[in-house]
């Protein structure tokens, strides 16, 4: 009898569940540098590099005992499997490494979302979620998450229905409905424009960073993957960059101010929380202190983008 029990078991006994050889050479080269960095970091500790008392008293072989990371980062040692190298194992990794580097990306996407940068309710969050999820699907070829997100965006030019909706929000009555001129107004385009751009850009340098600093680059055949990567990163940067310079300052200054502001007001009702649930703040004073930042987020959501711009 096969159920949600005795599935594993049985998975594991057909080895379905068993790791393909370029899988464990990247896991290997993570556990690796892990090892490395709770090393550097234990070091660091223990020298009061950083300051923290608390672990003044600490003993180095009790701590390495308890760590098991830090038994063999003196070693270093490499379990990675030995895979020829040739065109078909380089290929796998390529696209291995590609996966990776998306979701690097798709979780910046995430923390600018809880962090308040985008809200998960603007068009603009979609866009660039689903933008990975496009480029996953074809991450044996190259990276082509830009390419998702400019069809997205119509930057090849307004679609019809774009153009109709831009002018139907200035008109009276359909200007009176707010999450119709959030959406459709020829202002509220450009500003998509700016925030889509603006935080592929960041994600990407955020990913390019991350994945030589998680997996390592010691290995010379890993080293070219990333490289690799990188670059296909760096062509898709150039076209975000592209329509960046090409749009209309106004709207750039205006966009990424917007994005400003909304991390700090997200950020002061995350205090505002923290202290009440560390008991400093009451029910009352924390509602009355979140009130102020709530009113903020809600104009920036409503006004007219335009009316930033011509305010002193």
């Amino acid at each position: 009898l096969i159920n949600g029990t005795t599935a594993s078991s049985l998975l594991r006994y057909l080895e379905l569940t068993k790791c393909s050889d370029v899988k464990e050479r990247m896991l290997s080269r993570f556990s690796k540098q892990e090892a490395k960095n709770a090393a550097d970091l234990f070091e660091a500790e223990l020298q009061g590099d950083h300051g923290d008392h608390r672990f003044l008293g600490a003993s180095r072989s009790i701590v390495k005992k308890m760590v098991p990371a830090l038994q063999s980062s003196a070693e270093a040692k490499s379990i990675v499997s030995d895979v020829e190298h040739n065109q078909a194992v380089e290929k796998q990794l390529v696209s291995t490494y590609r996966e990776v580097f998306l979701k690097i990306i798709q979780s910046r996407y995430w923390e600018s979302i809880e962090e308040g940068i985008v809200p998960r309710y603007l068009p603009v969050a979609r866009i660039l979620l689903s933008s990975v999820d496009t480029a996953l699907q074809v991450s044996t070829r190259s990276l082509c998450d830009w390419d998702s997100i400019g069809n997205e965006l119509s930057l090849e030019g307004p679609r019809f229905l774009e153009r109709m909706m831009a002018s139907l929000v200035g008109c009276q009555p359909f200007c009176w409905f707010q999450r119709l001129r959030r959406i459709w107004s020829a202002e509220s385009q450009q500003v998509r424009k700016v925030y889509a751009a603006t935080c592929f850009m960041d994600a990407h340098a955020h990913a390019q960073h991350e994945l030589p600093e998680h997996y390592g680059s010691e290995d010379t055949l890993e080293k070219e993957v990333q490289n690799k990567i990188i670059a296909e990163s760096q062509q898709q940067c150039a076209q975000a960059k592209e329509l960046l310079d090409s749009m209309p300052p106004q709207y750039v200054e205006l966009a990424q101010s917007e994005m400003l502001a909304r991390k700090i007001l997200h950020s002061q009702i995350h205090r505002v929380h923290h202290e009440l649930e560390r008991g400093i703040l009451t029910a009352a004073e924390a509602s009355n202190l979140e009130r102020d930042a709530d009113e903020a987020i809600r104009r920036i959501v409503n006004l007219p983008k335009d009316s930033w711009l011509s305010s002193p």
